[in-house]
């Protein structure tokens, strides 16, 4: 094969690759590890004798449904684990103030909705998977906006793979 034909075929698969739809970059599931799964073994017999959390109807309702979810070792996508993240960081402070107060999982409804979410062990699980897939994302090129100004904050950094395209067709040639 000739060196055109190489250089060709190596532009050709690296597009295929900018080009692909950024969902199959996410197409791992994770178990969660055994130090959430005791966490909310034992969130879940604390509510067996005293449940303050109840479904609201909100959109992260009360955990149940999640920890019976990771008992269960059932695996977790990573828009899921995203969703937990999410949920820590929406209620981290929350957390951080009712242990202030001096409550705790036999008095306090968010934090037995924090402990059935996987508590600090999931929070950290969940943040560890989240910042890893960020920090792929993050070594992505600057784009040009509308404006003309180069930045990498124009796209949202979940959803980008990585643009290595240009500099490895620049070190090919």
């Amino acid at each position: 094969m000739s060196d055109k034909n190489i250089i060709k075929n190596l532009i050709k698969e690296e597009f295929q690759k900018i080009f692909e739809d950024f969902r199959y970059l996410y197409d791992t599931t994770y178990i969660p590890p055994q130090n959430v799964i005791n966490t909310v073994q034992k969130a879940l017999e604390v509510i067996s004798k005293n449940k303050l959390v109840d479904s609201n109807g909100s959109n992260e309702g009360s955990g149940l449904r999640k920890a019976k979810a990771i008992i269960n070792k059932e695996p977790m996508t990573h828009a899921q684990i995203k969703r937990m993240k999410a949920f820590f960081d929406n209620n981290y402070k929350e957390k951080k103030n009712e242990k202030a107060l001096g409550k705790n999982i036999n008095n306090s409804a968010l934090l037995q909705s924090w402990d059935l979410w996987g508590g600090d062990a999931g929070e950290l699980w969940a943040d560890g998977i989240i910042n890893k897939s960020h920090s792929k994302n993050d070594s992505s090129k600057t784009i040009r906006g509308a404006s003309g100004i180069r930045t990498k904050t124009l796209m949202d950094p979940n959803n980008t793979r990585t643009h290595s395209v240009h500099s490895k067709i620049k070190n090919s040639l």
